[in-house]
């Protein structure tokens, strides 16, 4: 969005406010509104000029990616505890990925399910080591490892 608006010689509004640049300002102004994202018009739209609008716009972004960040660090740390039934740890585990996939974050089903695969504890050693020399990783998704924990739970059971 900054190319645009400095491409348009409109960054003077967002550098210098509107005193002197209304004109550019009004332009800076369409021009955020045309290009920002849905979820953030009704934010923006009550702002006066575009330097609000562009303040606020950075900081939406930074909570945003700020957002992200933590909840795939928590997912990268998640570790199934031992005496967990996998049904349990499973549901927590595709909430969380859902809420990055909501977000926009773009991961395939395989990345998600490496994760997955990592976070099982070590009782589960058979199952990574099956499921590690998977061949295709367009098949191999968070259900895949989901089901095959929840077999070898089921079969320690018995």
């Amino acid at each position: 969005m900054r190319s645009i608006l400095k491409d348009r010689n409109l960054w003077v509004a967002i550098e210098n406010g509107p005193v002197g640049n209304e004109e550019k300002d009004r332009l800076a102004q369409i021009q955020l509104k045309r290009c920002v994202a849905p979820k953030y018009l009704a934010e923006i739209e009550p702002l006066k000029t575009a330097k609000e609008m562009w303040a606020l716009l950075a900081k939406l972004e930074s909570k945003g990616v700020s957002n992200v960040l933590n909840i795939f660090y928590a997912l990268m740390v998640t570790e199934m505890k031992d005496d967990e039934h996998p049904a349990d740890f499973f549901t927590k585990f595709k909430e969380q990925m859902n809420k990055l996939v909501d977000l926009g974050l773009p991961m395939s089903d395989g990345i998600f399910g490496i994760l997955a695969l990592k976070a099982l504890p070590g009782k589960y050693a058979v199952i990574k080591g099956l499921l590690g020399l998977h061949p295709d990783m367009s098949t191999f998704t968070v259900d895949l490892v989901a089901s095959s924990a929840l077999s070898h739970y089921e079969s320690e059971q018995l």
